[in-house]
């Protein structure tokens, strides 16, 4: 069984988030936090990554040779026959041949997430401009962008053994397209 950094028993995507404002003021870029009531005027950009590792998974399997009504819906874990690493591509993320169904009422051999799915890169960015008219009355144009680099970041693989046409492709997506939104926000 692999451990993480702590000692529980599963092993944790690493992840990272982080973000800094920087202010554009007639061409100098200053990194500060965000703008307050007593800016005049100014663009501010603020980044967030997110990077993380892929996420532990394990397969799962409906038993062979089912009578009992009741535990059709029971999955199991499969046996592992061969080595599972696979050439994670979307068509084929492991080893299928790897895996094996078990019969009702047995358990099979699979350790617990033993398989790791894709990774996942994120870059949202917001731009922010404050314009202030007089001392009590402001604007501030707002530009939010989610998946900056339009980045595929893919699912989960199917993880159902009695799929065998899905079986270990990736057929879903972990994060959407590039979207964005523009703001206005009046102060008085």
């Amino acid at each position: 069984m692999q451990r993480s950094i702590h000692d529980m028993p599963w092993r944790t995507p690493h992840e990272t988030k982080a973000t800094k404002a920087a202010r554009i003021d007639r061409g100098v870029i200053r990194l500060t936090n965000v703008p307050t009531a007593n800016d005049r005027a100014g663009i501010f950009s603020s980044p967030i990554t997110d990077p993380t590792t892929g996420r532990p998974f394990l397969n799962n399997t409906l038993p062979q040779g089912r009578i009992d009504p009741v535990a059709a819906a029971i999955t199991g874990l499969p046996n592992v026959v061969g080595d599972p690493s696979g050439p994670k591509t979307v068509d084929q993320w492991f080893n299928i041949a790897a895996f094996q169904s078990v019969r009702s009422g047995t358990f099979g051999n699979e350790q617990r997430n033993q398989l790791t799915g894709p990774g996942f890169q994120n870059l949202d960015l917001t731009v922010q401009r404050q314009i202030r008219f007089n001392p009590r009355l402001a604007a501030t144009l707002r530009w939010d962008i989610f998946n900056v680099f339009n980045t595929v970041n893919f699912g989960l693989p199917n993880r159902d053994i009695s799929s065998a046409s899905t079986f270990g492709t990736i057929s879903s997506l972990a994060s959407d397209p590039r979207t964005m939104q523009i703001a206005v926000r009046f102060t008085f």
